[in-house]
């Protein structure tokens, strides 16, 4: 019922005045543009709106990089009339010449092409945009729930009543919990977006090596908030926002100590049905499925290890069960096969590099992640070609 352009927390809290539950949709860039990719992107995104659409005073704010990534999404947005839709620039800065002044040999230390050309900005992309969004729900009057959402995302009919209940069911603090879904279904397909079945296969060994992960879950003794789908109370966004250290790379396990910090709590709901949620990412090729794993496995780096990755989840040891499952599943095993070799490739390059370097790096979307072993806190860098 509302489309706009806008630029500050408070201007996008009063156009979604009167909500009670908020998606933050984080377009990093304008829709795909191959047939395939386009196709996973459009069905994730419809199906998240058309839940959304189920909620009686439901808004959805897209965080955009740009103009052009916002105007990408209109032809999505005719069907869904009843949403209140907010379009929102949101970029990270680039950071200060006295913050920053540490880091600023960075791109020659590491001997990058054109040195002198890379900016290095003060947060992710991602944490820019999680910031915008809890600022605008910390200012939204009355009880409801913000809701941050990846890309890859599936969520089906009744997802969200399902995560109120378990929300409210598991107060802490003097509010419901921020709560998230976790599924088996790390990567599923998608009607349409012919996902190939190897990175499919690839994808759900690589992050489903942890056997007890649904006792420690269920039990509370495990992360709660999860950066696939996560629903955070309005009340509870300006107490995360004062407590996060925005440095810190993985945001998820940020915002999860920051909630239980506070006071609150923070569960994840098991479920196992693939039509009520499910994930499904954009791996169509080696280089994709490579991509992904050496992303996970930087994420770790900070913990001293030897070698540097090594406990990373990617590489956990399996469980008597999955070991059992390796020896008689051959389609399994040769998932596994392919993800711990392509994990053992990412290792020796990040440890080569720590080696040279004295840290490692990785490149996700538009931006460049550096890491040093028993630093917590990311470096983030851009290159300007232009320069």
């Amino acid at each position: 019922m509302t489309s706009s352009l806008l630029d500050t927390p408070q201007a996008a809290g009063a156009a979604l005045d009167g909500c009670t539950m908020v998606d933050m949709e984080f377009i990093y860039r304008p829709r795909p543009l191959e047939q395939r990719r386009r196709a996973l992107f459009d069905v994730a995104l419809h199906l998240r709106l058309t839940e959304l659409a189920r909620q009686e005073r439901a808004g959805v704010c897209f965080l955009c990089a740009d103009e052009a990534s916002a105007a990408s999404l209109e032809p999505l947005l005719k069907v869904f009339a009843s949403l209140r839709k907010v379009h929102i620039v949101v970029n990270p800065p680039i950071m200060s010449g006295a913050d920053g002044s540490a880091d600023r040999q960075t791109p020659a230390l590491a001997g990058w092409e054109n040195p002198t050309t890379w900016i290095q900005y003060a947060v992710s992309d991602r944490w820019a945009r999680i910031r915008f969004a809890l600022e605008t729900t910390s200012v939204l009057a009355g009880a409801g729930y913000v809701v941050l959402a990846a890309h890859d995302a599936l969520w089906g009919s009744g997802l969200l009543e399902d995560l109120i209940s378990f929300s409210k069911g598991r107060s802490a603090g003097g509010l419901p919990a921020a709560v998230s879904p976790y599924s088996p279904w790390h990567h599923s397909s998608v009607p349409g977006a012919a996902l190939p079945q190897w990175g499919i296969d690839s994808i759900n060994a690589a992050f489903g090596r942890d056997f007890w992960m649904r006792l420690r879950l269920t039990r509370g003794s495990h992360q709660g908030f999860w950066g696939k789908t996560g629903l955070i109370p309005f009340q509870m966004s300006a107490e995360i926002l004062r407590r996060v250290d925005l440095r810190v790379w993985e945001d998820d396990l940020e915002i999860d100590r920051a909630v239980r910090e506070a006071g609150f709590a923070s569960c994840a709901l098991w479920i196992d049905d693939p039509l009520l949620y499910r994930q499904s990412l954009p791996i169509y090729n080696q280089e994709d499925l490579r991509q992904v794993i050496d992303r996970t496995i930087h994420y770790s780096l900070n913990i001293p290890a030897s070698p540097p990755g090594a406990t990373s989840l990617i590489l956990r040891e399996l469980a008597l069960p999955l070991r059992m499952r390796r020896r008689l599943d051959r389609r399994y095993a040769a998932a596994l096969a392919l993800v711990e070799r392509t994990a053992e490739e990412c290792v020796s390059a990040a440890r080569s590099r720590i080696e040279r370097y004295g840290m490692s790096w990785v490149d996700w979307g538009s931006y460049r992640y550096v890491v040093r072993v028993g630093d917590p806190f990311v470096q983030v860098w851009f290159h300007n070609e232009r320069v």
